[in-house]
């Protein structure tokens, strides 16, 4: 079986665009066409309809991308526990996390890596809609979140261990602030700037959830938002007085000379904690998690 092939015929049949799955891939259009023609060609049936217009899935295409999918995932992870036993790990962790915990968690990875090293352990980063997704289908072992993560679960679904808790702060632009707000008087902000967030349509990072937490704190949600996908173009935004944004004070990037930070009148501070689930087989997992318990 070509792993490649199958690769991009995944990609293919995500996007239905050989110019985007090409350019995905790095390789040229043409290349991908005969990739796929191959594939084909060993299948026996015909995966793509293909005109002029657009390319879509045959009937045929589709099963074979479902399941071409799922037997891809179990062999990339197959290829990681035969990696991991040819160098010798005792065990491996697949961790997730999402867009801000990165500043505040080095700590702890230093600290048990140091104290196993006989523990490989991989990090991820996602949007939180993802990360709970992946831990839902039990791509990561453990995730380390918003403790919003564990509301779609029962208690005795999941093992959760608080790590830490942070206050979100607004971050403006400082020249911008002191031109237009004398009185640095968070409310009128909100209601003059666009608000620029990393809040999704759905998950527990969501603009529902943003909502609730400005109209609990402030009692109105502003009307101007601006959505990003990322912290970097998030702060770009407030850093060059295109909007503010409202970012866990922990954030390392939020201490820059173009910013000011202002506190938010909370009643609440957000929690943040590290989940795996309950029926979880992964020793290594586990014994990550004994540590985060014991860690002060």
């Amino acid at each position: 079986m070509n792993f490649k092939s199958i690769r991009y015929f995944i990609t293919l049949a995500h996007c239905l665009n050989f110019t985007q799955a090409a350019n995905k891939h790095h390789i040229t259009q043409t290349a991908i066409s005969r990739y796929i023609a191959s594939l084909e060609e060993q299948v026996g049936v015909k995966l793509f309809d293909r005109s002029s217009r657009k390319v879509t899935l045959t009937e045929a295409g589709r099963i074979y991308a479902e399941g071409m999918e799922k037997m891809l995932k179990e062999y990339d992870k197959l290829l990681e526990k035969t990696k991991a036993a040819g160098n010798t790990y005792q065990g491996h962790i697949k961790i997730g996390i999402g867009i801000y915990e990165y500043s505040n968690i080095e700590h702890f990875f230093s600290r048990f890596l140091e104290t196993y090293p006989e523990v490989k352990v991989d990090i991820f980063q996602f949007p939180y809609s993802t990360l709970t997704e992946q831990f839902k289908n039990n791509e990561l072992d453990l995730i380390i979140s918003l403790s919003m993560s564990k509301e779609s679960y029962k208690e005795n679904q999941l093992r959760c261990v608080d790590l830490f808790t942070s206050e979100n702060v607004l971050v403006i632009n400082r020249e911008k602030l002191e031109e237009k707000y004398a009185q640095s008087k968070v409310e009128e902000i909100l209601r003059s700037e666009y608000l620029v967030t990393n809040c999704e349509e759905s998950g527990p990072n969501s603009l529902k959830m943003l909502r609730g937490l400005l109209e609990r704190d402030f009692g109105f949600m502003p009307e101007q938002i601006v959505q990003t996908n990322s912290l970097s173009t998030q702060l770009l935004m407030a850093k060059t007085g295109h909007g503010v944004a409202i970012v866990p004070e922990f954030i390392s990037e939020i201490h820059d000379d173009s910013l000011k930070i202002l506190t938010l009148p909370q009643k609440k501070p957000q929690q943040y904690c590290a989940l795996q689930k309950a029926d979880s087989r992964n020793e290594a997992a586990t014994l990550f998690m004994d540590f985060l318990e014991q860690v002060e």
